[in-house]
């Protein structure tokens, strides 16, 4: 069953910022859905991070990335208290990309330590 955050008309008034189109709203949906199931997986629960390129043409709206990471800032966390906690991170522009990587490789050395 996929989880159904963002709906088609919603946009308008939504500050994601997206095409108001199913094709966007149906592949965000898709991808909460799937890092819903990959964090809640018994025998191996996955911790996701997910990074934020401000500045680009085309951006996902911060909620979108925070539902994704399961991130302590995310308005849905509440209701995912039993998943792994991982981590959003947004950059202003790709020059920042680099110590986003190296923030989320540090934070990986030490869940795995």
């Amino acid at each position: 069953m996929l989880l159904d955050h963002y709906s088609a008309g919603g946009t308008a008034s939504n500050p994601c910022g997206l095409i108001d189109n199913n094709i966007d709203i149906a592949s965000m949906n898709a991808a909460e859905d799937a890092a819903q199931r990959a964090r809640r997986d018994a025998t191996y629960p996955v911790t996701m991070f997910s990074i934020g390129l401000g500045g680009a043409a085309d951006v996902s709206p911060p909620q979108f990335l925070e539902h994704v990471a399961n991130a302590i800032n995310s308005d849905l966390k509440a209701s995912h208290t039993t998943e792994p906690i991982g981590k959003y991170i947004f950059v202003d522009g790709p020059g920042q990309l680099g110590a986003a990587f190296q923030e989320i490789a540090s934070y990986v050395q030490r869940l795995s330590q």
